[in-house]
């Protein structure tokens, strides 16, 4: 009896396997570019593009510092696209007697240590991709008069 429905158990699976098809299938899909979008912001304050932003800070007679300056970005890219910033700060300077005073005090610029400068994987938006901030010994014996550096900070993703 056994052998029976061994045998009637591989007939029904034999049939089966003789009726049965196969069909394979791929499920393609694309998820475009968008743009990259990319500003930097003083303090949580947008800067805009080719605009001269006035930082009051503290009396250059004394140790000073910034707040953080960050680049945030918004962007679904693959990885490969870089980021390349070039800060280039200038001594405080003054008018003194009717002539420039250089103080010789030129900020340093200190760099989160958590920059990026190749994009990640995936989307991302408003994601912290740069960040720094300037710092300064001061000096007591400088004359009085209002002392400015300028700063140029350059940026841009490719």
């Amino acid at each position: 009896m056994k052998k029976i429905f061994s045998l009637l158990f591989i007939s029904i699976f034999a049939i089966s396997c003789i009726f049965a098809k196969s069909v394979q299938v791929e499920l393609i899909t694309n998820i475009p570019d968008t743009e990259v979008t990319y500003q930097l912001y003083y303090n949580d304050e947008l800067l805009n593009e080719n605009e001269q932003k006035i930082i009051v800070v503290n009396p250059l007679t004394e140790d000073g510092e910034t707040l953080d300056f960050t680049i945030l970005a918004t962007y679904n890219k693959r990885k490969g696209d870089t980021l390349s910033v070039t800060i280039t700060p200038t001594s405080f300077k003054a008018t003194v007697g009717g002539s420039i005073y250089d103080s010789e005090i030129t900020p340093n610029v200190i760099y989160d240590s958590s920059n990026k400068t190749t994009l990640d994987n995936g989307r991302h938006v408003d994601k912290k991709i740069f960040g720094f901030h300037f710092q300064w010994e001061g000096d007591e014996n400088l004359p009085a008069g209002d002392y400015a550096s300028d700063i140029e900070i350059n940026y841009t993703i490719e």
